[in-house]
């Protein structure tokens, strides 16, 4: 990738010298060794609000990415005419219309 591509953002926002200092060794240390028999609820559950009506493509790669990045349970809101897509493709995320979720966010270790 080009540097001066990181070189249009705003100093005080993403100065350029933490990309040089981010290295295998940086994100090693914050990797969480998982435990052998631990559950998939020791890990958060996680509430990914995705997708409108015809663009579920964002959607469908958004929960691909949480659950790749470790999260133990996910939760898709997402509008219920869509919802067979998310079931299809990501069928270990549990999808819940918009029209039918109780807003109680406290549930949830991530947002």
């Amino acid at each position: 990738m080009n540097n001066q591509f990181f070189y249009n953002f705003k100093r005080e926002l993403l100065p350029f010298t933490l990309l040089e200092k981010i290295k295998k060794e940086l994100v090693a240390s914050l990797h969480i060794e998982r435990k052998k028999y631990g559950s998939k609820v020791d890990f958060g559950h996680a509430l990914l609000v995705a997708g409108e009506i015809g663009k579920m493509g964002a959607a469908v790669i958004s929960s691909s990415a949480c659950l790749r990045a470790g999260v133990g349970l996910l939760t898709l809101n997402t509008p219920i005419e869509e919802r067979h897509i998310v079931q299809i493709a990501i069928p270990e995320a549990m999808v819940v219309s918009r029209e039918e979720f109780n807003y109680n966010l406290d549930y949830y270790s991530a947002i």
